[in-house]
C-alpha cells in the first residue's frame, strides 16, 4: 500500500510520519505534502491508497481536496486529522466519503488500528472487483462460446457487460502464457478466450481491426513454435450476435487447416454465406471414401519395393486431395487415424523383426494425429511412421549393413556444412551411435570422422576454384568457422595452402 499524509503544521506531520511502524501494518511507501494544493499533485502522479489529511489547512483544506479527489473518480481511502472534536467537521467529512477520522495529538496505537481497518476495506473491495471481473469475463465466456441468455446477470453486473466488439481469432496452439502476454500488450482487446485449439479476442471497434490481426499473431508467434493462423471479423458486432460470428469464424477452421503459416483470413459480412467452409463439392463424402481407398493400396503395394520418396508423394496427394474436396477437419483426422492402423496391421502387426524400428508406434502415430491442429503437423506424423516402415524394407532390400552406409553417407552428405551429431543419426536409424560407427568402419575402413573430414577438404578443394569465393567463405560453406584452423588441416592434407592450391589449378 501507499500512503499520503498532509498537514501543514510540519511539527504534527514529522510526528505522523515517524511514530508509526508502517511497514508493519503492510505500507510500502509514505509519501507527505504540508498542503492541499501539494497533495492533489502527489494523487495525481502517486495514486496512493489511503490519504491522511488535516481539515483546516491553508491554500487548499482537507474537505476541497477530498471532493477533488473524488471528481478525480480514483477510489482513495480518506481519513480525516482534526484537532476539533466537533461534528460539523465530522458530518463534512463523511459526506466525502471518508473511512475514519484521529483527532490530534496522534495517537499511533490509534492510527494503527484505523489503517488496519482501512486496509482490510481495501483488499475486500479488491478482491470483490476480482470477483466481478471473474463473473464477467465467464459470462462473456458463456455469451460467445454457448450463445447463452445473459442479460439478466448483466443488468446486475452494469453496463460493461454490454456495447459491441470486433472479433478475431488465433486459430493454432497458443499457450494461456502468451494469450496474457498479448492482453498485456494490447489495451484494445476487451476480453480473451481461451481454448485448446484457438484464442478469441474481443477488441474495441476500431478501423484498424487487419493491422491488429497481423500484431497479435505476430506477438502469438513469438512464444509458440505452432502454426498460428488469424480471423477476423472487422465490422463491429452487437454483444447479442457474439455467438453467430464466433460460429462464423470457426468456419474458416477447415481452410485456415490447409494453409501455410501465419496466413490471415478477414470474413467479411458480406461473403459469410459463402464462407461458410465453402459448399461441399457435389459427392464430397464418396469421393474422400475412394481417395483413402486408393492411398491405403498404394501404400499397400508400393513400400516393399518402392523408393521412399515415391511414398512420400503419396503422402502429399492424400493430403492435396483432403483440401481439394473442402474435408473437414474431424473427417480428415479420422481418415487420418484410420490410415495409420491399416498400415500398422499390414506392415507391423505380427513382424518381430519391424519392431525395432517403430520408435513411433501406431497408437502414439493416432494420438498425435488427433491431437494435431494443422494439416502439416499431420502429415509430418504420418510421414514419421511412414519412415520408420520404408526404412525396414529399404535395409532388407539392401542389407542391414550397406543400408546403415548408405543412410551415414546421405546425413554427411546433407549435413556436413554444419554440425554433425550421431545421435540425431541413431535416432532417425533406431541404433545405437556406437553399433553405427563399428558398421560403418568394418564396412568402408574409414571411421566415420576419417570420412566426414574427407568429404569436407574434397569439397573445399572443388569450391576453391571458384576464385570469385574468399577462403574464408570456403572454410564457413565446408563446415569450419575457424578459418585458421580450416587452413592448417588443409595444408597438412595437401602439402599447400588454400591458396596456394587455388593459385595452381
Amino acid at each position: 500500500m501507499v500512503v499520503l499524509l498532509v498537514d501543514d503544521e510540519r511539527v504534527e506531520l514529522d510526528m505522523l510520519e515517524h511514530c508509526v511502524e508502517w511497514a508493519s501494518l503492510g505500507v510500502e511507501k509514505v509519501y507527505t505534502a504540508g498542503n492541499g494544493r501539494r497533495a492533489l499533485q502527489i494523487v495525481q502522479d502517486r495514486k496512493p491508497d489511503i490519504v491522511i489529511t488535516d481539515i483546516e489547512m491553508p491554500v487548499m483544506d482537507g474537505i476541497t481536496l477530498s471532493r477533488k479527489i473524488r471528481a478525480m473518480g480514483l477510489n482513495i481511502k480518506i481519513i480525516y486529522l482534526t484537532g476539533y472534536d466537533n461534528f460539523a467537521y465530522i458530518k463534512a467529512a463523511f459526506k466525502m466519503d471518508a473511512v475514519d477520522y484521529i483527532l490530534k495529538p496522534v495517537v499511533p496505537a490509534v492510527v494503527k488500528d484505523v489503517i488496519g481497518r482501512s486496509a482490510a476495506l481495501i483488499k475486500k473491495e479488491k478482491e470483490a472487483e476480482q470477483s466481478f471481473e471473474i463473473s464477467r469475463h465467464a459470462m462473456m465466456e458463456e455469451l460467445v462460446l454457448r450463445g447463452r441468455e445473459v442479460k439478466k446477470t448483466a443488468v446486475k453486473l452494469g453496463d460493461k457487460l454490454s456495447g459491441s466488439f470486433t472479433m478475431l481469432q488465433i486459430y493454432g496452439g497458443m499457450n494461456k502464457v502468451s494469450c496474457e502476454k498479448i492482453c498485456s500488450r494490447f489495451p484494445e482487446i476487451c476480453y480473451e478466450i481461451w481454448e485448446r485449439d484457438k484464442t478469441t479476442f474481443l477488441l474495441k471497434p476500431s478501423k484498424k481491426t487487419e493491422t491488429m490481426a497481423a500484431e497479435i499473431l505476430a506477438e502469438g508467434k513469438k512464444d509458440s513454435s505452432q502454426i498460428l493462423n488469424s480471423i477476423y471479423i472487422k465490422e463491429p458486432i452487437d454483444i447479442q450476435h457474439l455467438h453467430e460470428a464466433y460460429l462464423v469464424s470457426c468456419s474458416y477452421h477447415t481452410q485456415l487447416y490447409y494453409k501455410a503459416d501465419g496466413v490471415i483470413v478477414s470474413a467479411e459480412r458480406a461473403d459469410i454465406a459463402d464462407t461458410m467452409t465453402r459448399e461441399p463439392k457435389p459427392g464430397k463424402t464418396g469421393a474422400i471414401q475412394d481417395v483413402y481407398m486408393e492411398t491405403v493400396r498404394r501404400y499397400q503395394e508400393g513400400i516393399p519395393d518402392a523408393e521412399e520418396n515415391r511414398i512420400y508423394e503419396i503422402t502429399r496427394n492424400l493430403f492435396d486431395s483432403l483440401d481439394a474436396y473442402r474435408c473437414e477437419v474431424e473427417d480428415a483426422v479420422r481418415y487420418l487415424c484410420a490410415l495409420v492402423w491399416e498400415l500398422d496391421c499390414h506392415f507391423v502387426r505380427g513382424n518381430d523383426r519391424i519392431s525395432q524400428f517403430m520408435a513411433l508406434n501406431a497408437e502414439t502415430a493416432i494420438e498425435k494425429i488427433g491431437e494435431s491442429l494443422h494439416s502439416l503437423e499431420a502429415e509430418q506424423i504420418l510421414t514419421t511412421y511412414l519412415h520408420q516402415i520404408c526404412s525396414y524394407f529399404e535395409m532388407q532390400r539392401q542389407g542391414r549393413n550397406s543400408y546403415v552406409v548408405l543412410k551415414v553417407k546421405e546425413y554427411i552428405k546433407n549435413n556436413y556444412q554444419g554440425q554433425i551429431s550421431m545421435e540425431k543419426l541413431g535416432t532417425r536409424l533406431n541404433l545405437s551411435p556406437n553399433y553405427i560407427r563399428a558398421i560403418f568402419k568394418a564396412e568402408t575402413g574409414q571411421t566415420i570422422l576419417e570420412y566426414i573430414m574427407d568429404y569436407r577438404f574434397s569439397t573445399a578443394c572443388g569450391l576453391l576454384k571458384d576464385k570469385n569465393l574468399k577462403v574464408r567463405e570456403v572454410s564457413r560453406q565446408v563446415g569450419y568457422d575457424n578459418v585458421s584452423y580450416f587452413c592448417s588441416v588443409f595444408t597438412k592434407r595437401y602439402g599447400v595452402s588454400p591458396s596456394e592450391y587455388r593459385n595452381s589449378l
